[in-house]
């Protein structure tokens, strides 16, 4: 078979034969796979500080040798192998392809997202996508969890001081209960509903929702559908509302908050 390429740029560089007819760069794929030695520097640069894995992995070497499989497939997908952050839940490290990896002492919380994934549809879920998840060995026998979930756009620190406040009103009016009047003329003690908290906070904050919403580009209903998951999220015991936990997901344009933690 001939080979045309070289027949075809022959005297040409390979700068110039990757230009597209404006001259201008073509765009390369992203590099993928990430090595043995990226991930355990990385990892082990990582183990310190309030970060819930280091009584868990004395050893990151001997964590990859247990675990080898099971990294290897998550590593040879992956653009790059980045440090979020760590907390309560665990250690996140971004992935590329807009994943995150998260590695955790306990699986309740992916699990019980990822259990409730077949009733919902994709877009509009009030948890992040879990695109896998299962279980990783320790050297004493124990297990971690691991899952690798839909990555969120991250608001500044100043918008995410404003979320917080709303946030924190948002959760107050949760916990607390309205008094009704009665056909009778008593009062009753009655929960908040999400149509109740919307309306009180609109009442209270009216002028930062409007801000964070056109600064952060959500959509007109953003409001109403983080108030509702909320409501969801603590009805499944999962709740940890505070803005280091949410982030925008983008649908076009637009977006809405949602809690990925």
């Amino acid at each position: 078979m001939i080979k045309l390429k070289p027949l075809l740029f022959e005297g040409v560089s390979r700068e110039e034969s990757e230009k597209n007819d404006d001259g201008e760069p073509e765009p390369r794929p992203p590099k993928r796979g990430v090595s043995r030695e990226e991930f355990e520097k990385t990892f082990y640069d990582t183990m310190k500080g309030n970060n819930p894995l280091i009584g868990e992995i004395p050893d990151v070497e001997e964590f990859y040798e247990l675990n080898k499989q099971v990294l290897d497939g998550i590593l040879q997908g992956a653009t790059e192998f980045r440090f979020l952050g760590a907390g309560a839940n665990g250690s996140a490290y971004s992935i590329g392809n807009k994943q995150v990896l998260k590695i955790e002492p306990g699986g309740y919380r992916a699990e019980t997202i990822a259990s409730r994934f077949d009733k919902q549809m994709k877009t509009g879920l009030h948890h992040p996508m879990i695109y896998h998840n299962g279980k990783l060995k320790t050297k004493d026998g124990e297990e971690l969890s691991f899952a690798i979930l839909e990555k969120m756009e991250i608001p500044s620190s100043e918008d995410l001081l404003v979320i917080k406040e709303i946030i924190e009103i948002i959760d107050d009016i949760m916990n607390s209960v309205k008094r009704v009047k009665q056909r009778d003329g008593k009062f009753k003690r009655t929960p908040y509903s999400p149509k109740d908290v919307v309306k009180e906070l609109m009442l209270r904050e009216a002028d930062k929702i409007k801000e964070i919403g056109e600064k952060l580009r959500l959509k007109d209903d953003w409001l109403e559908k983080l108030i509702n998951h909320m409501f969801k999220v603590r009805k499944e015991n999962l709740s940890d509302f505070h803005s280091g936990n949410i982030g925008v997901r983008r649908i076009g344009p637009e977006g809405y908050l949602v809690f990925f933690d």
